[in-house]
């Protein structure tokens, strides 16, 4: 855990700084920024899903757990626009939405069944949701107002 901390904030400058850029190539693209954002996760529940696949032997549960969190994931992000509606800087608080309801799911899984996760990768993902988040949020700043107008 000290390694993301210590890692924590050079991840969430990035995501400052690659939304900001990010924001200036393809503006006013929220939504479809919000469902690349999930990308973090889909690579995660792909590595949770393979891993417990080979190593355990853990067919059914790890169905059950990947449409859980498939289903999950999919009812957070339809009804995402509706939180971020009223202030566009809600929009990064879906990734960390995604990430608290994948570990909730990878809890429950890990204390009904015999299924053990290895820290590295989950810290890879909580960096890279860290890295979305920041950017999501800097990407739907609101734009500043010129000082000057013209008549």
């Amino acid at each position: 855990m000290s390694l993301l901390l210590r890692l924590g904030f050079f991840f969430v400058l990035m995501g400052f700084v690659g939304g900001l850029l990010l924001r200036r190539t393809w503006p006013g693209r929220l939504p479809e920024v919000i469902v690349f954002s999930a990308l973090p996760w889909l690579v995660h529940l792909s590595y949770v899903l393979v891993r417990a696949f080979t190593i355990y032997d853990a067919v059914l549960s790890g169905i059950l757990i990947g449409l859980l969190d498939v289903g999950l994931a999919a009812t957070l992000l339809r009804t995402g626009p509706r939180l971020y509606r009223r202030d566009a800087r809600r929009a990064a608080l879906v990734p960390p939405l995604l990430l608290a309801g994948h570990f909730l799911l990878l809890g429950l899984w890990a204390l009904l069944g015999d299924v053990s996760f290895r820290t590295l990768p989950n810290l890879y993902f909580v960096a890279a949701t860290l890295l979305v988040a920041a950017g999501l949020l800097s990407y739907a700043l609101p734009t500043p107002r010129s000082l000057v107008r013209r008549r």
